[in-house]
């Protein structure tokens, strides 16, 4: 009797958190273009029209991201190199709406979020994940 109690304990538990999992949302494209604005703004001084420009860019990147993540399943080979062409396309632009010495501020924090692995977007989505209540 008591081992079926016990069972029936970790079942509910375990059935609460695949139900609480299933409802996670990531952040949008326009939300990650957002946060990323606002740690470059953290580390460097942008002007209104670069703010502008780079959430364009970075939206633009985004969205194509979750595209290529949609149809990549697959083929992940394929996948791997759509997404490394877009991450250059999105390097370029970044590097066109930046001064030379706010990309190196750039390069620089994304080599930090790298090492540190607790800083980048994917330690972020984690936190912002919330609930869809519909």
């Amino acid at each position: 009797m008591k081992k079926i109690v016990f069972l029936s304990c970790i079942f509910f538990i375990v059935s609460l958190s695949l139900q609480a999992q299933k409802n996670v949302k990531r952040m949008s494209a326009p939300e990650r273009a957002n946060w990323m604005i606002e740690k470059m703004q953290e580390n460097m001084t942008l002007t209104e029209q670069q703010q502008r420009e780079l959430r364009s860019v970075f939206e633009t990147s985004y969205t194509k991201m979750h595209s290529i993540r949609q149809n990549g399943q697959q083929d992940r080979a394929a996948m791997r190199e759509a997404m490394g062409k877009n991450y250059e396309d999105m390097q370029a632009a970044v590097q066109k709406v930046l001064t030379p010495e706010q990309y190196k501020q750039y390069l620089t924090m994304q080599e930090q979020c790298r090492h540190q692995k607790c800083d980048g977007v994917k330690k972020h989505e984690k936190r912002m994940r919330h609930y869809d209540r519909d």
